[in-house]
């Protein structure tokens, strides 16, 4: 996806890596400023010295000509002149003899071919060698020859050049290196984030392809055996949650199921369940009593409950002592037996109790008959 210009700052101000690149750059600009100020340097230094060197190649052959010619000026400047011609590195040459000028060749300076920015910063001065000669006669004579600067600027920039050339090359092999270390890392970040969006909607078979350097091996490897473990867990809870499920669902039909009312209360009085003979038996239906408390009179009935968790001695509930009560009904009044035992969770923490009545308003009634 290509960057725009918002998020192509942001990563370059916000990002970790891509922020290497102007310390890096700063790094490179100092490396540069600093083997380029001694090359120059140093190649100014070998320039200077070649020319002189090449002086005196000169004056070895020369001078020793310009010895025999004698006081003649015209002799002396054609052979001047004839070297000068041959030797373009030089601008001028020159036969003294005392403080006289005997003889003089020299050409216009020419203008270097490096840029003119390099000129100004070597600002060189021109080579001007002399060589003190001492004729037959005995006086004293002086070959003096000047070295064009504009050659010894190009001679270094040529150099010079060469050598900006593989710097350029290598910078630009170090910035494309880079550049790459730093697409690779943005490539696994953003399948790394990729894979995460669609786990986190869901898709937990989702993995990341092992390829690449081993640090993407490595970071692919653990996200997913991450993700692995974290499948196995949901897919156990979904497992879990759905057998809990099944059995809710298998209590609260086996506790509609039965015909006897049966209701469950917190320990707080608040009707938790009931079953539709609940319903039938007082006429309200479970929406409106589930979440309210319990009728106020179920509270009499505590007194001489029976608690089906209190057996006689031999194991089996006994109702013989249990008295009848009668409770108001839409339907009229009914006499019921209350039966109740509590409920905890795992911990053993009394959450409430659940009970159930026993109609036996008919016993009842046969009874008072038959007396």
């Amino acid at each position: 996806m290509p960057l725009d210009k918002k998020s192509l700052v942001t990563w370059f101000t916000r990002g970790t890596y891509p922020r290497l690149y102007l310390p890096l750059a700063l790094l490179i600009v100092l490396v540069v400023a600093v083997r380029y100020y001694f090359l120059v340097s140093v190649e100014v230094g070998e320039a200077r010295q070649r020319a002189t060197t090449e002086v005196q190649r000169m004056g070895h052959f020369l001078v020793p000509a310009l010895r025999t010619m004698g006081a003649e000026p015209l002799p002396i400047q054609q052979l001047l002149e004839n070297e000068l011609r041959y030797a373009p590195t030089f601008e001028r040459l020159e036969w003294l003899e005392g403080q006289r000028t005997l003889a003089s060749a020299h050409r216009v300076a020419r203008m270097p071919a490096a840029p003119q920015w390099f000129v100004q910063w070597l600002a060189l001065e021109p080579v001007d060698q002399r060589l003190e000669v001492t004729l037959p006669q005995g006086q004293q004579a002086v070959f003096r020859a000047v070295v064009d600067s504009g050659s010894t600027v190009d001679e270094v920039w040529n150099i010079v050049r060469a050598q900006l050339v593989l710097t350029g090359i290598n910078v630009l092999i170090i910035f494309v290196a880079l550049t790459l270390l730093l697409r690779a890392n943005a490539r696994l970040l953003g399948r790394l984030s990729s894979a995460t969006r669609s786990f986190q909607s869901g898709q937990l078979a989702t993995r990341m392809t092992v390829s690449g350097t081993l640090e993407t091996q490595a970071v692919a490897t653990t996200f997913n055996a991450m993700a692995a473990q974290i499948e196995q867990l949901v897919t156990s809870l979904q497992q879990s949650e759905a057998e809990q499920a099944d059995q809710l669902h298998f209590t609260r039909q086996l506790i509609d199921s039965l015909p006897l009312p049966v209701f469950v209360r917190s320990a707080r009085d608040i009707c938790l369940v009931v079953n539709p003979a609940w319903e039938q038996m007082f006429g309200i239906r479970a929406s409106l009593a589930v979440g309210t408390l319990m009728p106020s009179f179920f509270d009499a009935l505590e007194e001489d409950i029976i608690d089906i968790t209190d057996p006689d001695d031999n194991g089996h509930l006994s109702t013989t002592s249990q008295e009848v009560y009668s409770i108001q009904t839409p339907s009229g009044v009914r006499y019921v037996l209350y039966f109740k035992a509590p409920f905890t969770n795992r911990h053993g923490v009394n959450l409430g109790t659940i009970a159930t009545l026993v109609d036996v308003t008919e016993r009842e009634r046969s009874s008072h008959t038959l007396m």
